[in-house]
């Protein structure tokens, strides 16, 4: 707490410095004690995993602002197509310029990538990558009414980009 000296300005007391002193200490040692304790988990992680040739990884990757996620996986049947032009407008691509993706089951949607994700194509036809899609923090649907009168059933920072990474 700063307090006033007999100048009418303020001093910065032993005492107010030892309070800040001692909070910044706590702080770092907890931050400390954190890394330390992540790191130890790590250790014992790598200590754990079995020796083999199949090393799979899970790559997230947040382009945060500028990808539009609509025009890099772009369904190409018929009918999916045209409701998705028809949705995009003049943001929609070219059915013709997808580049398609190999069906792994039996009955699943015609998909395409964009024209210019020819790479990550031939590591999805490869089998060495898989799209996650459509994934987020709601368990269920929910309607404007549900917003309206159920917000605490909903998770905190929902329409917040940053917070939802």
């Amino acid at each position: 707490m700063m307090r006033e000296n007999h100048r009418g300005g303020s001093a910065y007391t032993r005492r107010d410095f030892l309070g800040e002193a001692s909070c910044a200490a706590l702080s770092g040692s907890a931050a400390f004690s954190s890394i330390l304790n992540l790191s130890l988990l790590g250790d014992l992680a790598a200590d754990e995993l079995p020796v083999g040739d199949d090393y799979r990884a899970l790559v997230c990757v947040f382009l945060s602002g500028g990808h539009d996620s609509f025009n890099m996986l772009v369904p190409r049947g018929s009918d999916e197509y045209q409701e998705y032009a028809e949705i995009r407008r003049g943001l929609s691509l070219s059915r013709d310029d997808l580049l398609p993706l190999s069906a792994t089951v039996e009955g699943q949607q015609e998909l395409g990538l964009h024209p210019e994700l020819s790479k990550t194509r031939d590591a999805f036809d490869s089998g060495d990558l898989a799209f996650v899609a459509n994934v987020g923090t709601l368990q269920q649907p929910v309607t404007k009414e549900n917003y309206q009168l159920s917000p605490q059933f909903l998770p905190d920072g929902l329409f917040s980009h940053s917070d939802q990474q």
